[in-house]
């Protein structure tokens, strides 16, 4: 029997007893509901106590964040700007290491140049006592060796010349050689590009076509020394250099012009006799009118 249909029982024996027991009856349901409601209270309450603590330390915890992505912000600006002086040092090490390796090669190689140096140092002041002789030599080959060949002009040289140095107790080289003290390899190879036979005997006849204060004249059967001359004096001078023959009627006029505006001039073909209207040319018969 249930409680309703217990207090209606009591009820019709009883009316206050009835009303007494419903009472009683209902204090009792509210207990059993209160015991079930009032932990979920107490749980409500410390969840939602929790629930706050936890929100204030998320709030918390955002506010960190928020300083932190600001620190970062700025941090990450830092970094830029070290990175890029990072890569410009960088650069700069590459090139100093660049530069010290270089500078160590250059110096290793030094070391060698310096021996070489100090070699070449002694060798220059023992040539310079012997400059006398040798400048007497080559100054005698330039003036005299010109018109004969090969073997007369070491016989000159070296049979004759350098024998009366050492007898007048010149100063001279003994190993000394034309083509090193009146020339060098850069000029040698230079004429041998221009078409000059890289011989002896041609080095000599270039030198003397160079050095010589008269002009030169070449016998030149194999037509070696108008190929190296016509090369070398365009290549040197441009469009300042034209070939004539005493067989053109206006050679005079063209001389003269050449003459006047500095350019070289070559005669190829000429026979047994040189017209006598170029002599105060070829001996240098200058004379100056009005600074002209």
């Amino acid at each position: 029997m249930t409680g309703k249909q217990l207090c209606d029982f009591i009820g019709t024996k009883s009316k206050a007893a009835g009303g007494l027991f419903e009472w009683v009856n209902s204090v009792n349901e509210c207990y059993d509901v209160f015991k079930e409601v009032e932990p979920m209270r107490d749980n409500v309450k410390k969840l939602e106590k929790k629930a706050k603590d936890s929100q204030d330390k998320l709030d918390s915890t955002q506010q960190k964040l928020e300083a932190l992505n600001e620190k970062l912000r700025a941090l990450n600006i830092i970094k830029e700007e070290k990175s890029s002086e990072l890569n410009i040092l960088q650069t700069k090490a590459d090139e100093m290491t660049r530069k010290l390796n270089a500078a160590a090669k250059l110096i290793t190689g030094l070391g060698s140049e310096q021996r070489r140096w100090t070699s070449d140092m002694d060798n220059f002041k023992e040539d310079k006592i012997k400059l006398v002789g040798d400048c007497l030599t080559a100054s005698a080959f330039l003036s005299y060796c010109g018109p004969f060949n090969f073997i007369l002009r070491k016989r000159m040289l070296f049979d004759h010349w350098k024998t009366n140095l050492i007898e007048l107790a010149l100063p001279n080289k003994e190993n000394f050689k034309l083509e090193t003290f009146l020339s060098d390899d850069v000029e040698i190879s230079k004429w041998a590009s221009q078409g000059l036979p890289s011989d002896e005997l041609s080095v000599q006849n270039g030198i003397l076509t160079k050095m010589a204060s008269r002009w030169p004249l070449c016998i030149d059967p194999q037509m070696q020394a108008i190929h190296w001359i016509k090369t070398k004096e365009t290549q040197a001078k441009k469009n300042n250099f034209i070939t004539l023959t005493f067989t053109q009627s206006d050679y005079i006029k063209k001389l003269e012009v050449a003459i006047k505006y500095g350019q070289s001039v070559l005669f190829e073909s000429i026979d047994t006799e040189i017209d006598p209207m170029i002599d105060p040319i070829l001996e240098k018969n200058i004379v100056v009118r009005a600074g002209v």
